[in-house]
């Protein structure tokens, strides 16, 4: 009787256990947009201050972070406010987004939070300094490198000053965007690689190394020219931290363990 209750009061301890471990296997969301309430202050985003008169600004209608500029070369970033997160196994990020027209520059991604957003200067397409992180560019110069067109591109923080040279194209396996419709990009970087995919073809992937001890956020530029980026917008940003594999190890020795005190049972 003891032993049967032993037996009982352990696998009890054993299914909590595992409940817990499938609970931390699951990804955390750990930035979903919100564009119901009064302003992007209220969805956890901000509009660079820009002195070039682009902003973003939540579009209360269609619920929308929205882009709009008073002159041709008017410009700003959008990016999410805080500290920003860290994730060892790395993030994915998934965006829905509509770039009106071409412009001088479009880009997102994620970002160094350590790095200062700047409302002036493209943090991928330039290669800004310490502006650490990967991103899709759909005009500017990643976008134009060997005429390869829209790309994934990663800035290793490097650059100096207007140079590109931090920055490099990973990938143009996904083709070009259709200006004036909604896409969705799906983009997971880990320590070791990445996969990204538009619009549900199937993902691109490949090899690099990516430091996940940086603490990153969600980051976005717009910059209008002889077409006007008005209009531009993203609907959903969701990031979502990539859970360790140790929850996984756990939940093998818990149902291993389950196993041997079912065959002694017998």
């Amino acid at each position: 009787m003891k032993t049967t209750k032993k037996i009982l009061k352990l696998s009890s301890l054993i299914a909590i256990a595992i409940t817990g471990a499938t609970i931390s296997t699951q990804a955390a969301v750990v930035y979903q947009s919100d564009f119901t309430g009064a302003d992007l202050a209220s969805a956890g985003l901000a509009s660079a201050a820009s002195g070039t008169g682009g902003l973003w600004s939540l579009n209360t209608t269609d619920d929308q972070a929205q882009f709009s500029s008073s002159s041709s070369n008017s410009r700003t970033s959008l990016y999410t406010t805080g500290s920003g997160w860290q994730s060892t196994d790395g993030f994915t990020l998934d965006v829905t987004f509509n770039q009106i027209l071409t412009g001088t520059r479009f880009s997102f991604g994620i970002v160094d939070a350590d790095w200062t957003v700047s409302a002036t200067f493209d943090w991928l397409n330039t290669g800004r300094t310490g502006a650490y992180g990967i991103g899709f560019a759909t005009t500017g110069e990643m976008a134009s490198v060997g005429g390869g067109g829209d790309a994934l591109a990663f800035n290793n923080g490097s650059g100096t000053g207007g140079s590109t040279a931090g920055s490099s194209v990973l990938s143009t396996g996904q083709g070009n965007i259709t200006f004036n419709t909604p896409l969705t990009l799906s983009l997971t970087v880990t320590g070791t690689g990445y996969s990204y995919s538009l619009n549900g073809a199937t993902a691109t992937t490949g090899s690099m190394t990516f430091d996940t001890s940086k603490n990153y956020r969600f980051i976005a530029f717009a910059q209008r020219g002889t077409t006007s980026l008005d209009g531009s917008y993203f609907s959903d940003i969701t990031l979502t931290a990539i859970p360790e594999p140790s929850t996984y190890a756990l939940l093998a020795g818990c149902f291993a363990l389950t196993s041997i005190m079912v065959r002694r049972r017998r």
